[in-house]
């Protein structure tokens, strides 16, 4: 049975390709390093498989300030196969995604000695299973995913958000700290209802497990248990896209309410309720300038590292002419530290620290960028006591299929 499967999946894409053969591209204009394969992704797609995968690194150094001078080098991989149900068999509007990361290197964070991370992709050397999930489609706008699932996949996401190496504006990360928003490389159990009345109109309700050790690199994204000891993480997000003068903008605002044990700074005590709220707003001038701003606040000072969070940018696409693809960014982020901290080494409270990012990513090919980037971190860690560092940096990224 097993391997006449097979032989049907194979026919299937070998006969699909013979249609598409007129629609390869050679890689360099396309959207993956590996081309079209020949056809066969395209035949892959029609008979309603879609594999994927990409690749990310960065290599940072520590150039001056900070706690010590010192360089890492970084990188991720994700990949994964898509299934369309409703191509593979009679079940419409059904899609099945399995991924894994594989993510190795370290960060030069202690170095530095910030709360911001200049380097957004790291972790101990592990491959991690990561989606394992299933969404089903409407026709009235509704969409239900249920599974193995990461928060940040549907929540706080924009793509003038993704540019950044430093996690200040990869996402939001005062909204994101202290490990009550799930998200990649570590996956639980958790469902997302979103409905979309019209394209300017989103509403989005998720619930997604929290447990102890969730993020331990050593069960490799694995640990499936469910325990009457668990706790959760209730999100609720709008999204509003429309136009202000003829120009398009984004604007999203949500909450993430979090019931689960946590200990409080300094004491003994557990509380187990913590609130975030968080808004995003950006604009799309013209010539391809884009600004946006970005706010995270939580009232609870003895649970969220990071009480408040203030985030502006620009993103400019084609800023020279000659390379109408590449991006060109500066963004500025502000993280106001709760009071209730331990004191930091050499005396004092933590207070605020601010984080200043410019980068160029140029796009050699529709599949490839590389991005050279400067970060200047003032009061590392919120302290007076820790000279403030200048980093210097490079990543890059490759679509492979």
């Amino acid at each position: 049975m097993k391997r006449t499967a097979i032989i049907i999946v194979l026919s299937t894409l070998s006969l699909s390709a013979a249609t598409a053969e007129d629609s390869v591209k050679p890689w360099h204009e396309s959207r993956h390093v590996t081309g079209e394969l020949l056809g066969i992704r395209p035949a892959s797609e029609i008979a309603g498989i879609s594999p994927f995968a990409s690749f990310a690194t960065m290599y940072a150094a520590n150039v001056s300030g900070g706690i010590r001078h010192e360089d890492e080098f970084a990188a991720n991989m994700n990949f994964g196969l898509k299934f369309d149900l409703g191509k593979m068999s009679d079940i419409p509007d059904v899609i099945i995604r399995i991924s894994g990361v594989d993510r190795h290197g370290h960060s030069i964070a202690p170095a530095v000695g910030s709360e911001f991370d200049p380097m957004q992709v790291h972790g101990k050397r592990a491959i991690f299973l990561y989606e394992l999930n299933m969404e089903k489609f409407f026709e009235n706008g509704l969409a239900i995913k249920l599974g193995r699932l990461g928060a940040a996949d549907d929540f706080i996401r924009s793509p003038l958000l993704t540019y950044a190496s430093n996690n200040a504006t990869a996402g939001i990360r005062a909204a994101m700290m202290d490990g009550v928003i799930t998200s990649s490389p570590n996956a639980t159990w958790g469902g997302r209802i979103k409905y979309q009345p019209s394209g300017q109109h989103t509403f989005q309700l998720g619930v997604y497990q929290l447990f102890d050790g969730m993020m331990d690199p050593g069960d490799h994204g694995a640990n499936m248990r469910i325990s009457r000891h668990d706790g959760v993480s209730c999100m609720m997000q709008y999204d509003l896209r429309t136009e202000l003068d003829g120009r398009r903008a984004h604007v999203f605002a949500g909450m993430n309410n979090v019931h689960f044990s946590m200990r409080e700074f300094g004491t003994d005590h557990v509380t187990k309720y913590l609130l975030r709220l968080y808004a995003h707003g950006e604009v799309e001038l013209k010539n391809g300038l884009a600004l946006f701003t970005s706010l995270a606040y939580s009232p609870h000072s003895r649970l969220a590292r990071m009480q408040s969070q203030v985030n502006l940018g620009a993103n400019w696409r084609g800023l020279i002419p000659a390379r109408p693809a590449d991006r060109t960014f500066l963004h500025v982020a502000y993280g106001a530290l709760s009071n209730k901290l331990p004191r930091v080494p050499g005396g004092g409270k933590p207070d605020h620290e601010i984080v200043f990012e410019a980068g160029h990513r140029i796009q050699i090919t529709p599949a490839i960028n590389v991005q050279p980037v400067m970060q200047y971190i003032r009061r590392p860690g919120g302290s007076k006591c820790i000279d403030d560092a200048f980093v210097l940096g490079v990543q890059a990224g490759v679509s492979i299929f």
